[in-house]
């Protein structure tokens, strides 16, 4: 791929993601503060997350430094992420042996 078009395309991604975090975590997007570790893949926390509802973004941050860029997800309904937020704050949820916290 041609360098301009992966600055382009870098570009778009950044823009994207900076668009996610300027949008509140609440209603239908969960931020996660514990349980989610370097290793822990997008696939595996997404398909936890599924289990209350269909997900439409799995975003896994920054994995070195989650406190800046912490992961999240967002739901395709409010009801689905207020019932994974319920769930998670009963401490039901576990990825990979690790318990979730949102």
């Amino acid at each position: 791929m041609p360098r301009s078009a992966h600055g382009t395309l870098h570009d778009s991604f950044r823009r994207l993601i900076q668009a996610a975090r300027d949008v509140p975590m609440a209603g239908r997007t969960l931020q996660f503060i514990g349980g989610v570790f370097v290793q822990t893949t997008r696939m595996y926390l997404k398909q936890a997350m599924e289990r209350f509802g269909e997900v439409e973004v799995c975003h896994m941050g920054n994995r070195n430094n989650p406190e800046e860029e912490p992961p999240w997800v967002r739901f395709m309904t409010e009801k689905t992420a207020q019932d994974a937020l319920d769930a998670l704050n009963k401490g039901e949820v576990y990825v990979d042996g690790n318990q979730l916290k949102a």
